[in-house]
């Protein structure tokens, strides 16, 4: 579904993306795990036409689409999450949705977010800068979904959270992903990742310096030492 070659992207002078190769195939989950600054939200922002990269290519079902508009893209079937919601405070949270929905604008769409998130519903004439942190993530995630996509980008959707909505967050990636969507995971919480993941990969400075299944990666001794606390 989606392939990036030799993906160099910038901001300014400084190379944020050294030419990363990435495969994410139809129905997988694949996690982007590493450090602050390794340039992981960078690659998410590439795919999604925030960031215009300078060289490389990025094919999502078989077109290049490196410099598409964003809202081009969001139309061709990709969504992103951004790491820290990005929602609209002052908007309630049935306008937040509805902004997601520029494209489908389907009741049955805002019926299956409802189902996903049940609360949502219950405050959907609350303003969003009004919910607590793991509701504007839930909220996060259902504006995103608005727009049926058919790859889901979602960067640090735990970050901040406590972990008993850690656990719903990621219950509710792993039902979107047995209904068929695919999605592409940048997530702090490495050993979670990876447990939920197909395949993964390490970036480092900028360049990919591990890739393999979610097991494998999560059973590497150089892994488990950087990422999982483990030694």
């Amino acid at each position: 579904m989606l392939r990036i070659e030799g993906l160099h992207s910038f901001y300014g002078p400084i190379e944020a993306l050294s030419g990363i190769d990435i495969e994410v195939k139809e129905g997988e989950i694949v996690c982007l795990i590493g450090g602050n600054g390794a340039g992981k939200s960078t690659t998410l922002m590439s795919i999604s036409g925030i960031v215009r990269p300078r060289m490389g290519k990025i094919i999502f079902n078989g077109y290049e689409i490196q410099r598409a508009q964003p809202h081009n893209i969001v139309k061709m079937g990709i969504s992103h999450v951004p790491e820290g919601r990005r929602i609209f405070p002052r908007l309630t949270v049935i306008e937040n949705l509805e902004m997601g929905s520029f494209i489908h604008k389907n009741c049955d769409v805002l019926n299956f977010v409802f189902e996903l998130f049940p609360v949502l519903k219950e405050r959907r004439r609350q303003l969003g800068g009004t919910l607590s942190g793991g509701e504007q993530q839930m909220l996060a995630i259902a504006r995103a979904l608005m727009s049926k996509p058919k790859l889901l980008l979602l960067d640090e959707p735990s970050l901040g959270l406590a972990p008993i909505i850690v656990g719903k967050i990621f219950r509710v990636i792993q039902e979107l992903n047995e209904q068929g969507m695919t999605i592409l995971l940048v997530e702090q919480n490495a050993k979670a990742a990876l447990k939920l993941s197909k395949r993964g990969y390490v970036l480092e400075n900028g360049r990919i310096t591990l890739k393999g299944s979610g097991e494998e990666l999560i059973n590497n001794p150089m892994v488990k030492k950087a990422y999982l606390g483990e030694s």
